[in-house]
């Protein structure tokens, strides 16, 4: 704690200014945040989703001056659900900078696991700020209808299989 309060010393000393006649001066900073021309948001990952991973993924995106993501990484979140905030990250769009070559920002995305007893079906992504989005899984019906899709490719791929087995059975007997 006294070396961080020592580095803020030592970072504030060049804004220091004098006080004369009681009046004292302030430094105001502003940052701006790159407004998002075109937003992705991320699929809630099944294999997440069953094994119950919520919590906020945080990417920071360096955004080139024509305002595409050059790169992307994960700052923390949930381990199961980086991948896809990571790939959605870097299909953003921003606003050309006019006065840097690049920027960077922040980007959350926040999974959640919503009850399916609700009467209403509920939105899957929500935009709540600029660079703030919620992705909700229904695990009954999403993650239950993929499982079923992927459950027939398979079944499928397999009668193929014995088909194409039974075929050949046909041809040396």
């Amino acid at each position: 704690m006294i070396l961080f309060i020592y580095i803020l010393i030592l970072i504030l000393q060049p804004f220091r200014s004098t006080v004369v006649d009681g009046s004292i001066n302030f430094v105001t900073i502003h940052v701006i945040q790159p407004k998002v021309l075109r937003a992705i948001a991320p699929q809630y990952p099944c294999v997440a989703a069953a094994a119950g991973s919520t919590g906020i993924v945080t990417i920071e995106v360096m955004i080139s001056s024509s305002g595409k993501v050059t790169s992307a990484k994960v700052l923390g979140g949930p381990p199961l659900l980086r991948d896809s905030a990571l790939q959605a990250a870097r299909m953003w769009v921003f606003d050309k900078a006019s006065d840097q070559d690049e920027r960077s920002n922040r980007l959350y995305f926040t999974y959640v696991i919503i009850s399916t007893n609700t009467p209403v079906e509920p939105e899957v992504v929500e935009f709540i700020a600029q660079n703030e989005i919620i992705i909700k899984a229904d695990l009954e019906n999403r993650c239950a209808r993929q499982q079923l899709k992927l459950g027939r490719d398979r079944l499928a791929g397999q009668l193929r299989l014995v088909h194409i087995q039974s075929h050949r059975e046909k041809i040396f007997m």
